[in-house]
């Protein structure tokens, strides 16, 4: 498991709590990319208890593009067949680690170069144990994503820097089909309204704020189903 960190201590502390409320913590190392900037976010990662971590502090900061590639790049070459990474504005669901152990488990991880646990179309009443699998990469979202050494070795570092909008723009912009799962209800929510990169206020509330997410507890089971087009 990966977060970046940079500045903004309070949304830090929020995405933490959020997922500490999750189960299966155990099975997994937080690995932290830690900006040199604010030196509270840097105590907030270090003082983490609920988990296992380790915290990296760059020399020098990288910004939003290579601070999470370094990350990931660094994290892979420890030798993990999978990493869950997260941005340090969202908050999670209970349920969204056992979510991706769940997809590890039982989906076709060979063909779904990510998981992604932010929806653009989430529904309110959607079934929460709902995973649209066989989506575009046009519906890849950065904030929470799991995917695999083998997709980060072939797709995602060959990719990253593709765009110069951004290195999720070089996802999207792929546009390959059958490459991203979804959950029908998102497992993430966007907390990040102020001191952000790439939106302000304004934007968060019309994009983001009324984007529905899941709140109670894992479902009996999940259950795999193919996209409408």
């Amino acid at each position: 498991m990966t977060m970046t960190a940079c500045s903004r201590p309070d949304y830090l502390r929020e995405t933490l709590e959020s997922l500490a409320k999750n189960k299966h913590l155990d099975k997994f190392t937080l690995h932290f990319g830690v900006e040199p900037v604010n030196p509270e976010v840097l105590k907030v990662c270090q003082t983490v208890s609920f988990m296992d971590t380790h915290v990296h502090l760059n020399a020098v900061r990288l910004g939003v593009r290579e601070n999470p590639y370094q990350l990931l790049k660094r994290t892979f070459g420890m030798g993990y067949d999978g990493v869950l990474y997260l941005e340090d504005d969202v908050a999670l669901s209970p349920d969204a680690v056992e979510l991706v152990l769940d997809f590890v488990q039982n989906a076709d991880v060979e063909r779904h170069r990510s998981l992604c646990l932010y929806n653009t179309d989430s529904r309110a009443d959607a079934d929460p144990a709902v995973i649209e699998t066989g989506h575009s990469a046009t519906k890849f979202s950065p904030w929470v994503f799991f995917t695999t050494a083998a997709h980060w070795s072939n797709f995602f570092a060959p990719t990253w820097h593709t765009s110069p909008k951004g290195w999720d723009w070089s996802i999207t912009a792929t546009g390959t089909t059958n490459q991203v799962a979804l959950p029908a209800i998102s497992r993430t929510h966007h907390i990040g309204r102020f001191g952000g990169v790439h939106y302000v206020a304004k934007h968060h509330d019309h994009l983001f704020a009324n984007n529905p997410y899941h709140r109670g507890d894992a479902p009996t089971q999940y259950a795999y189903r193919e996209a409408t087009p």
